[in-house]
């Protein structure tokens, strides 16, 4: 400004002010900038002159504004010129430090809800970094690898470190067993001053997939009586020979995702539901009416588990026969 000659925001080559700041480096959160000319220099009257002055006094007083630089430069036989440039900086950790953190937090948000921790893949964790990597470059997303099946996604730029807890917030579900976290420090036009892009992944817990078959039947035996028992109907009871047809449907069924499948002749009088579930505890909607049948006394169940094109992290394919 003593060189131009004047008051001016804009450097001598036309940089505002938080492009000085990109240039050189800073990151922060929010700015303020103050200039003023004085023809002697008392300090006390400068800055009562700007205190007096509403967008001035506006920085000073700023309360997010955590550093200042102040510059002062003599021309001879003129003044002063005085500068002083306010920052809300923010703390600047690596990515991998900013991942600890945010995975320390998902594990303690879980165990507080009796959860286990989130298990991170590698795949998972790889996908996320090059998804941040594109919203800090705002560059189209990476489409998800089918592979991936059912994912739950959560992305945000924030550049504080309470800010990015909410990325946790739909943690705390059951549902959820595996995931990706993807974490880069990066600047683009909506964020000059620099942010943390976080994506996190989720995806649905299968742990029923490693339970015997017993057990799993008894899970979708359960659910069955269940609705029997709101209508105030006798519990059906599981019958062997009609399970082991119901597994030779639901291995058929697997084998020939989306085709019409028949029953055997001798099931003619039974009715038989055959569907893929992401777990033993979910009933296909309308099975209720099938269920609510009155003289129904005997149940088949069938359950195997496996993947699909459709079903690329895998499902339950169960076969309910009713006799």
């Amino acid at each position: 400004m003593a060189d131009q000659a004047e008051l001016n925001h804009l450097s001598s080559i036309g940089e505002t002010y938080d492009e000085r700041l990109e240039r050189d480096g800073f990151y922060f959160m929010d700015i303020g900038e103050n200039i003023a000319f004085s023809e002697t220099f008392q300090a006390d009257f400068i800055h009562q002159s700007l205190m007096e002055s509403e967008e001035h006094r506006e920085n000073i007083l700023t309360p997010n504004f955590n550093r200042i630089g102040i510059g002062v430069i003599y021309v001879e036989n003129k003044g002063y010129y005085i500068t002083q440039d306010f920052i809300q900086s923010f703390e600047v950790l690596e990515a991998a430090e900013i991942k600890g953190l945010i995975q320390k937090r998902i594990d303690a948000i879980r165990r507080s809800q009796a959860l286990p921790p989130l298990v991170y893949k590698a795949e998972a964790n790889k996908f996320a970094l090059e998804y941040s990597k594109r919203k800090a470059e705002k560059r189209p997303t990476p489409p998800f690898p089918p592979l991936f099946g059912e994912t739950h996604v959560i992305s945000i730029a924030t550049p504080s470190l309470h800010q990015a807890e909410s990325v946790t917030e739909d943690v705390i579900n059951a549902f959820y067993g595996a995931g990706g976290l993807g974490v880069i420090l990066g600047r683009n036009r909506d964020y000059p001053g620099g942010t943390y892009f976080i994506t996190l992944l989720l995806f649905p817990d299968l742990k029923y997939k490693d339970m015997e078959i017993n057990e799993l039947r008894q899970i979708i035996l359960q659910s069955l009586n269940n609705i029997r028992e709101k209508e105030g109907l006798d519990d059906l009871k599981l019958d062997n020979r009609l399970s082991e047809e119901a597994t030779r449907i639901s291995l058929l069924a697997l084998s020939q995702e989306g085709k019409t499948l028949n029953p055997s002749p001798r099931l003619a009088k039974g009715q038989v539901i055959t569907y893929a579930t992401e777990g033993p505890y979910l009933l296909p909607e309308g099975i209720g009416k099938a269920i609510e049948r009155k003289g129904l006394r005997k149940v088949g169940v069938g359950i195997l588990f496996g993947k699909s094109p459709t079903y690329p992290q895998g499902a339950f394919w169960v076969t309910v026969v009713l006799n």
